[in-house]
């Protein structure tokens, strides 16, 4: 019988022949070989104990880090805080601190903390259509009347998402770095919106949220120390949303106002809103009660359109402030809706009141001017409120109309040119932004309402089908 070969048995070569023993690995009598030797000298020798040092402090410090990295909310900075302040003179942004060393002679201003809090795309990173409008209204309504405040004694807290679109946060950046009490804050957490959502700058939670969300612009001492007074001086917060913008008076009015009403003794808390604004419509087609050719039809349709709102009992977000006297908790301080503080104020008894009579004097309407905010509509909003335009307070005559817009560019320094741009740029772009607001409906903080949803669908419909005929 054939015998068979084995397949990888060695080759009868004697160059080939693989070695099954070799005397320099072998042990003499006098000791060890060298190969020995060495695995000896590897084992025994100094840098082996530094190695295994480092071994176990790295270990160490990743389940360190990585415990705080789990245990820190939704908010977390990219890296622990340890690793962050180990590179302090490496970084584009900062975590401000919390002292305890700051004393109120430090505080250079008005005796008073006045804070302007704005949300910008906060869980909703990915949709960047509808970042880049609101980013434009934003440059355009926003900024301008906050650059331009007759006082710069106060903070601006924008808040945006921690994973918002790495261009638009890079617009965002440049546009508010060079001013030293603008803060551009990555961080979802808000406070007293609504019931749903307590704390304030009083008792510290806005000071904890702070301390663990990257600030990419502002001073980073002057926003530390404000934290630190919380409980020394008077505090006032004033919402504004990204989109809206204010008088430029409008916070040295809420201070001056502020500061009278805090020397009564007997104040617990104060309510103050406005209740006049302008509205400016994205507007791509003449209005049905202007003429097809009237002049001021096509100027509506190049600029957008302006129109006055009066309330009696409603206060709008733009200017929404409530203020905290010292060695008032802010449990003690009532959360309500902006649309319901004017109903529910009136209805508090004396008790649960502000401390002053009647329960009526603890809302204050701010009404120094003929228009105290200008708010955009546009299909950016959430709730769609009143973004269909309403006919009836449509301005149709040209003198209203030109005292309307020279009061938009003198008393909010909102520039016309740029408006224009505005609403060339929503008309261009209507059908990504409704899609990407329809997307973003229910989101977390964000409006979640059936009729918002349909509106949308009817404006992506309207929009595709005119792009299709055409």
């Amino acid at each position: 019988m054939r015998k068979l070969k084995r397949r990888n048995a060695p080759s009868n070569d004697e160059d080939d022949r693989l070695p099954l023993y070799d005397s320099s690995t072998a042990t003499s009598s006098n000791g060890p070989s060298s190969r020995a030797k060495q695995r000896k000298r590897r084992s025994t020798g100094p840098c082996w104990p530094w190695a295994r040092l480092v071994m176990v402090s790295g270990i160490v410090l990743t389940v360190y880090c990585g415990w705080i990295w789990w245990k820190a909310p939704d908010h977390k900075p990219p890296i622990p805080p340890i690793l962050h302040r180990a590179f302090p003179y490496k970084r584009d942004w900062y975590l401000p601190r919390i002292r305890d060393d700051v004393k109120l002679e430090e505080w250079d201003g008005p005796q008073l903390i006045h804070v302007v809090h704005t949300r910008f795309m906060q869980e909703q990173p990915s949709l960047t259509s509808l970042g880049r409008a609101r980013l434009g209204l934003f440059r355009v309504f926003c900024l301008p009347t906050m650059i331009e405040q007759t006082t710069n004694h106060f903070l601006w807290i924008i808040k945006t998402d921690p994973d918002l679109d790495a261009e638009i946060m890079q617009v965002l950046v440049d546009l508010v770095s060079p001013y030293p009490n603008f803060f551009l804050v990555a961080s979802n957490v808000n406070f007293r919106i609504n019931e749903d959502f307590p704390g304030a700058w009083r008792d510290g939670a806005q000071a904890r949220d702070l301390a663990l969300s990257r600030t990419y612009t502002g001073n980073q001492t002057l926003l530390e120390v404000a934290m630190a007074l919380e409980a020394q001086l008077p505090i006032l917060e004033t919402r504004l949303d990204a989109d809206d913008g204010l008088h430029v008076e409008f916070l040295e009015q809420m201070q001056y106002q502020a500061t009278k009403a805090f020397r009564q003794s007997a104040l617990k808390w104060m309510y103050w809103c406005t209740r006049r604004h302008m509205e400016w419509h994205w507007i791509d087609e003449v209005p049905s009660s202007f003429e097809h050719d009237s002049p001021l039809g096509q100027k509506i349709v190049e600029y957008g359109a302006l129109q006055g709102v009066q309330h009696s009992n409603l206060c709008i977000t733009a200017g929404y402030t409530v203020g905290f006297p010292v060695g008032v908790s802010e449990p003690d301080v009532p959360v309500y809706p902006h649309q319901d503080l004017v109903s529910m104020i009136r209805k508090l008894p004396s008790e649960k009141a502000c401390g002053l009579k009647p329960s009526e004097k603890c809302l204050q309407f701010v009404e120094e001017h003929i228009f105290e905010a200008v708010r955009s509509r546009t299909h950016t909003s959430a709730g769609m409120l009143k973004v269909r335009l309403e006919q009836d307070g449509l301005v149709n005559t040209p003198w209203l109309s030109y005292a309307y817009w020279d009061l938009l560019c003198k008393s909010f320094e909102i520039q016309r040119m740029q408006v224009r741009w505005m609403n060339e740029y929503l008309t261009s772009h209507i059908i990504d932004i409704a899609r990407d607001n329809l997307l973003g409906q229910c989101t977390l903080g964000h409006s979640c309402k059936d009729s918002a949803k349909e509106e949308l669908a009817k404006v992506i419909e309207k929009y595709r089908n005119r792009t299709t005929s055409g």
